[in-house]
């Protein structure tokens, strides 16, 4: 069963920087939310990344949440600058799927 094993996933870094000379980055986190919540509404995955030069890596166990319609993401935390907020974190798209324990 594809669910109860988990979904695996892997994200890219598109900078030039690899993340693990990066001083400013904390960690690299995988998010979910159901479709249904609010828009600030994530809740952290508790399984840890894998963290390469390049990309991280890791598997979401989906049969966890309950069936229903999600959100995923994985987002890049970074030490507070005073440059502002929006350059102390960073996400990957928003990617929209069904977690469905019946298929």
């Amino acid at each position: 069963n594809t669910i109860a094993s988990g979904v695996e996933y892997a994200v890219v870094n598109p900078s030039i920087k690899q993340w693990k000379e990066d001083t400013r980055l904390e960690k690299i986190q995988f998010q979910y939310r159901r479709s249904t919540t609010p828009p600030s509404d994530w809740t952290n995955g508790d399984s840890p990344l894998s963290l390469d030069e390049n990309y991280a890596s890791g598997t979401w166990l989906a049969g966890l949440v309950g069936d229903g319609e999600y959100e995923i993401r994985v987002v890049a935390l970074c030490s507070v600058t005073t440059a502002g907020p929006e350059y102390d974190m960073s996400s990957t798209a928003i990617l929209h799927g069904l977690v469905d324990s019946k298929e």
